[in-house]
């Protein structure tokens, strides 16, 4: 499973709404706040050094995908910004190399909705979840494999980009009030 990411709740909206608990693949390269790193610690995850070729984290993800669990990822690789922008070749990759198809998800009303429940407001919060895509085709030739992974990586962000809300999706944010200051 794997989901567009502006907001640590995504995480939680992905376990929650899930049939299935994945188990999830995320920051491993910077610390958690005292909060997350107690459900990090609590709960399945497998942490991610970022920029990086992680090989433990790539064995755990296939071990889990092998096993006939569920991963849930977060193909941008991280929350830094606001709507959904590439995607890191890894979800692809592992798709490739177990043969496990992959269901995107898109979450919306995720910004500020942490703020809105400490506010006592309800946050309108929608998940999307949209038809499996067929595993990632494995060639034999490497270039081959290659393409087959950055065209699952773009197909996979077109379909989590059409299952997000139109008002949270890229581009779609309004400017509510402009201000210059010479």
């Amino acid at each position: 499973a794997v989901g567009n990411h502006s907001a640590a709740i995504e995480a939680a909206l992905m376990v929650f709404n899930l049939p299935r608990a994945p188990e999830l693949v995320g920051n491993g390269d910077v610390p958690f706040d005292p909060t997350f790193k107690a459900i990090a610690g609590w709960y399945r995850f497998i942490p991610v050094r970022r920029g990086y070729v992680d090989r433990k984290a790539l064995e755990s993800a296939m071990l889990t995908l092998e096993s006939g669990n569920v991963l849930g990822a977060f193909p941008e690789g991280g929350i830094w910004e606001t709507n959904v922008s590439s995607a890191r070749p890894g979800v692809a990759w592992l798709s490739q190399r177990t043969g496990a198809p992959i269901l995107p998800i898109g979450f919306g009303g995720v910004l500020g909705a942490m703020r809105d429940v400490s506010r006592l407001k309800r946050p309108r919060m929608t998940v999307n979840i949209g038809p499996l895509m067929d595993p990632v085709p494995n060639p034999k030739s490497l270039r081959e494999r290659k393409e087959a992974i950055a065209e699952a990586s773009e197909e996979m962000m077109r379909r989590i980009q059409s299952l997000v809300p139109e008002n949270d999706r890229a581009g779609s944010l309004q400017v509510l009030e402009d201000r210059y200051d010479f």
